[in-house]
């Protein structure tokens, strides 16, 4: 399949053009200028892009499983987000782009668990996959449990704000 034979490269890619969104975003000028974030007091930007570096890292290391794991985090983090930008109803394509980077890097690095092909009550742990890590002996921990972490990390220690700063 060729989705799986540049896997790696799209990835990588995917990320590059993530970390260039958000070195661009210091520049926008749309309703986004008045949206401010941070995770234990680091600006959302610069977690982003150390987060894109990592994947990179991982991706070139053909590390596989922890790239998954670490998108899945991503998904969950990015929901987190996209909630709180419609309850604040200010969108900003800098954060939606990037968003997408994520979503499409998952996509990509997606593949069908094998629990699918069995009859369990507890497929739907497995709805976005699963990842195995030997090292540690681990194998097939759902990807949803990434998610939820992703998700519960920045719940706990996301700070954002939507108000015009004036000088």
């Amino acid at each position: 399949m060729i989705i799986k034979k540049y896997r790696i490269i799209i990835t990588i890619a995917l990320s590059l053009i993530g970390i260039g969104l958000m070195m661009y975003y210091d520049y926008c000028d749309t309703a986004c200028r008045y949206l401010k974030g941070d995770m234990w007091g680091i600006n959302l930007k610069w977690i982003s892009i150390v987060y894109m570096l990592v994947i990179i890292i991982f991706a070139a290391l053909r590390l596989l499983p922890s790239v998954r794991a670490l998108l899945a985090a991503g998904l969950g983090v990015e929901v987190y987000l996209y909630a709180f930008q419609v309850q604040n109803d200010v969108y900003c394509p800098f954060c939606l782009a990037f968003s997408a980077m994520v979503i499409l890097s998952f996509i990509f690095n997606y593949e069908v668990p094998s629990i699918w092909r069995k009859k369990s009550p507890w497929i739907w742990l497995y709805l976005l996959g699963d990842v195995d890590f030997p090292i540690f002996r681990i194998h097939k921990l759902p990807l949803l449990i990434f998610s939820l972490l992703g998700y519960l990390t920045v719940l706990l220690t996301f700070s954002g704000f939507v108000a015009p700063t004036y000088g």
